[in-house]
């Protein structure tokens, strides 16, 4: 085999606005002797910015960007960026649509990402009953739905999958009508907001649904 020389990355981004303390404490996060996430509360996520955008200008990379996010976060970093993100990465999908960050991002020009579109495993979005029905009216599954929601508004969809067929699948994308789309953009307000991936960092991150534990 001949050797691979990477000369640019398609884009970079900061995973969490969050920075761990380098240590070898576990074979996955850093940790402290106590078991809690070992977070470094005394740095500024903007300085992680600006190294970023410094890499972003000497051409190594194409793109840099954020994930997980919220408006206030962003707005702290934009205090000081010289770069816009070009992409925020969140969890997105009918039961957290993110309507606020999804039109502040869009003013700044920022592109938004859903990763989990579909959920999670053992989420109950897959079988809303309400998404079932506007899946069963369009003769798609529901799958297809939750990725063309995204994507009839603009959004990049990441979604996940180990099975040929299902990653197949996940390509099909359909029109939806504006009455389908209110349904699903209204599912969160009508009770069925719901959260799925909400870390252990041990503080707020700064999004008005963020009720998961901001203390380990």
């Amino acid at each position: 085999m001949g050797t691979v020389i990477l000369t640019q990355l398609l884009y970079m981004l900061i995973h969490w606005p969050v920075r761990l303390v380098p240590n070898e404490s576990s074979e996955l996060l850093p940790v402290n002797p106590d078991g809690s996430r070992a977070v470094d509360r005394s740095w500024s996520q903007n300085e992680t910015w600006r190294q970023m955008e410094e890499v972003y200008k000497s051409g190594k990379v194409k793109a840099i960007g954020v994930a997980n996010w919220s408006i206030p976060y962003l707005e702290e970093l934009r205090k000081t960026w010289t770069v816009v993100p070009s992409v925020n990465q969140v969890e997105l999908h009918p039961f957290l649509p993110q309507h606020e960050l999804r039109q502040y991002c869009d003013k700044l020009g920022i592109l938004l990402e859903a990763y989990s579109p579909l959920g999670s495993t053992g989420a109950p979005i897959m079988s809303d009953p309400d998404i079932q029905r506007i899946a069963d009216k369009n003769g798609v599954s529901a799958a297809t739905i939750l990725i063309s929601y995204h994507v009839n508004k603009g959004v990049v969809v990441l979604p996940k999958s180990v099975t040929e067929k299902r990653i197949s699948s996940n390509k099909e994308v359909i029109s939806l009508s504006e009455e389908d789309l209110a349904v699903l953009d209204g599912l969160a307000a009508s009770g069925k907001a719901k959260r799925i991936n909400t870390p252990l960092w041990g503080f707020d991150l700064g999004f008005a649904d963020w009720y998961g534990p901001i203390t380990s």
